[in-house]
């Protein structure tokens, strides 16, 4: 082996040359799959019995995840099948290892949480689609603060959009709160999700909201939204 060839002379192909780690095992499984035509791999795979395997690409975020570099930001980390870094506890949104993961580090990484919802009259009514206008966070000096907004809408909220854009093509993530204390109204919060930063372009969220008369119109969708 040597960085500037690779196992027995064979190169580097589909890489560019050098990677971390191509000394290691990975480097040598690299080679018999990927220089599979040349001579050092075909002996080795001839003295195993066994045949080159076909080479598929798989997420490298999902199947062999290294922190979260050049993943999605804020991955779902119950999406990981294979964990390979970070070992210790993450810094920042990395995902921990399945022994140091709690539900709480999970919904931190996600940024949603799920609402207790009470049985009660409201979910028992019909629910109209509407728009629900967060508008701009633009105080851009606030850095990650102005990430995050919250508006109060009056009405029982049945559902939300989940990940809405605004019209830059920033992305979202919403968070429904009930408020029925005194008047039916929810609390809608919206986390950018792609940079915690400002956005500077209007967001609007489409939500199915029970009036608060709780009255049905014409352009109502049943309280079982999404079935």
């Amino acid at each position: 082996f040597n960085k500037q060839d690779g196992w027995g002379m064979a190169g580097w192909g589909p890489s560019s040359g050098y990677f971390v780690g191509a000394e290691c095992g990975q480097g040598y499984v690299n080679t018999l799959i990927y220089q599979k035509e040349a001579k050092v791999a075909q002996k080795a795979l001839e003295r195993a019995g066994i045949s080159a395997p076909e080479a598929v690409q798989l997420d490298r975020c999902i199947w062999n995840y290294q922190t979260g570099a050049g993943c999605p930001h804020r991955m779902d980390c119950s999406l990981i099948q294979v964990h390979h870094k970070p070992t210790g506890q993450p810094l920042g949104y990395d995902c921990p290892k399945l022994a140091l993961r709690t539900a709480e580090n999970l919904a931190e990484n996600v940024g949603l949480t799920i609402p207790q919802v009470e049985e009660n009259r409201w979910i028992q009514q019909s629910c109209r689609i509407q728009n629900v206008d967060v508008g701009q966070s633009c105080k851009c000096s606030e850095g990650a603060k102005a990430a995050t907004k919250s508006v109060k809408h009056p009405g029982y909220a049945i559902a939300c959009q989940p990940d809405p854009r605004n019209q830059a093509g920033d992305e979202f993530r919403s968070v429904v709160m009930q408020d029925l204390d005194e008047k039916p109204q929810f609390l809608l919060k919206a986390t950018r999700w792609d940079a915690d930063s400002c956005w500077c372009a209007d967001l609007k969220v489409q939500c199915c909201i029970v009036p608060q008369s709780g009255t049905p119109s014409e352009f109502d969708l049943v309280s079982s939204f999404g079935t």
